[in-house]
């Protein structure tokens, strides 16, 4: 098991990272809405942005279960599989993340969704080389 604690903790604070993204975007539909909605208002049309807010939301769900299905494996049978998978999709969702920041010419929070995006490549490494 120590093997693997370098990924469990990377695994663990990816996941912490998206549930509490998911949940801030959920608790508070409302305003996150209305925030995206004017984030976007020059470059996307309101439908689109709803559209796109809610499909993150789902694949951030998906992936917070894939994480801790992923972590559970990983601890108990010491299978590596399905945290590779969910280390995929989360570089994916960072990638559409980053579109998005990139769009609103976001330089700045695109630099910082850049570590997030590091770090989950660096996860898939290193569950790789074990």
């Amino acid at each position: 098991m120590l093997t693997y604690s370098g990924p469990i903790l990377i695994l663990v604070f990816l996941l912490v990272t998206i549930l509490i993204s998911t949940i801030e975007k959920l608790f508070m539909w409302n305003k996150t809405l209305q925030d995206y909605t004017l984030m976007y208002e020059k470059h996307l049309p309101a439908v689109l942005v709803k559209f796109t807010l809610l499909f993150i939301i789902a694949f951030e769900i998906i992936i917070t279960i894939l994480f801790t299905l992923g972590i559970y494996t990983l601890v108990m049978e010491q299978d590596i599989y399905l945290s590779q998978v969910v280390l995929i999709l989360t570089g994916i969702l960072f990638i559409i993340l980053l579109i998005g920041l990139r769009i609103l010419q976001d330089y700045n929070g695109a630099g910082k969704m850049a570590i997030y995006f590091l770090l989950t490549v660096f996860g898939l490494f290193w569950l790789q080389s074990i």
